[in-house]
């Protein structure tokens, strides 16, 4: 489904904070959680979202739910010294997917993914939506930004609330690191789902060929275009992320590596489906065209057959007075009976050749 975009007003400069997507009404949730070896403690509200103290936690972690709030959106710009073409950013929810380094902090953007069941005009499809994710990772602390309602972090957040895995023992850089990992493990949870949906497809292609067969194979190859124009990006994102420089420790970087060859996996693992939707409209195109060649093979022979008795039919057809079997009284059963013997030799012919 196509979002409808509001566009920028002209004239404007560089950097104006404009919110530019869908109006929403919800309040803004903003969540911060403080962590290190020792606890965990979480708050709610813009009073607690500022930078960390040289005598604060090991990592401040700052969630904002929802971009639509310019105001707020520019107060917490202004206390993380965030620079104006980075708001910009976060205020348009159709940002293109990017990295960027500045000089205290590095500025991400992804999508987050979202795969649909929608039943229309009953035929069940898939219908791929995405969410975008603003990731900035400062020193000590990391802000990210989601655009709508629901948490694309929940499975990071309770890792790190019940202290399982390093998180607890980790920098804010393996805390940008596990988020941007989790919206690279939905891509495989999206992908999962949509091979499986080529699969079947495939498989009624070869059983039944249905009749809507074209139109959701239409629909599938939307959504993998879609993917794909958000997960190549993410292979440059990784890569800023690996040369934050001071901010990424050399531990990290070895995740990061690791994330790299996810990505690489997630690719490869798509383009093996746009391969399998592209060989499945070619084998819909190869039964349907055997399928025409089969009717046409069938009216081929039914004309080569008609053809001598339409003749015969024709010849005894013609109002000569001088036609010497219309005297004979066996004459109609006669050229019925020749009528017999030529469609039966014909049959018997074709049916020899493998025709029939």
């Amino acid at each position: 489904m196509r979002e409808r975009r509001r566009k920028k007003d002209g004239g404007l400069a560089p950097g104006t904070a404009i919110y530019m997507g869908e109006d929403r009404v919800e309040e803004i949730r903003i969540t911060v959680t403080d962590y290190g070896p020792e606890g965990l403690t979480e708050r709610i509200g813009l009073e607690a979202a500022t930078p960390p103290g040289p005598d604060g936690p090991a990592v401040r972690w700052i969630d904002v739910d929802g971009v639509h709030d310019v105001a707020t959106v520019s107060e917490l710009g202004q206390r993380f010294g965030l620079h104006p073409l980075v708001i910009e950013d976060v205020l348009n929810p159709h940002s293109r997917p990017k990295a960027e380094d500045y000089p205290d902090h590095l500025f991400l953007i992804a999508k987050h993914l979202q795969l649909l069941r929608v039943e229309q005009a009953e035929i069940t499809r898939f219908d791929v939506r995405s969410e975008q994710i603003c990731v900035l990772l400062g020193r000590g602390w990391v802000l990210t930004f989601q655009e709508s309602a629901g948490d694309a972090f929940e499975a990071v957040r309770e890792r790190v609330r019940v202290g399982r895995g390093r998180a607890r023992q980790m920098g804010a850089d393996y805390l940008a690191y596990a988020l941007i990992d989790g919206l690279v493990d939905r891509y495989f949870d999206v992908l999962d789902t949509l091979s499986d949906e080529v699969e079947a497809l495939e498989q009624e292609a070869l059983l039944g060929d249905p009749d809507e067969l074209p139109l959701r194979v239409h629909l599938i190859r939307e959504d993998l275009r879609l993917v794909r124009k958000m997960l190549m990006p993410l292979i440059t994102t990784i890569g800023a992320l690996q040369r934050g420089g001071g901010l990424v420790t050399a531990e990290t970087q070895l995740f990061l590596r690791d994330l790299t060859d996810h990505v690489h996996q997630v690719s490869e693992q798509l383009e093996a489906s746009r391969d399998a939707v592209g060989a499945l409209l070619d084998t819909h195109l190869a039964i349907a065209g055997q399928r025409l060649n089969e009717i046409n093979q069938m009216l081929t022979i039914a004309a080569t057959i008609f053809l001598p008795l339409s003749f015969l039919a024709g010849l005894y057809g013609m109002n000569f007075a001088w036609m010497p079997e219309l005297e004979w009284p066996w004459a109609y059963p006669a050229l019925l009976g020749v009528m017999v013997l030529i469609a039966g030799a014909l049959l018997t012919y074709f049916r020899r050749r493998g025709w029939l």
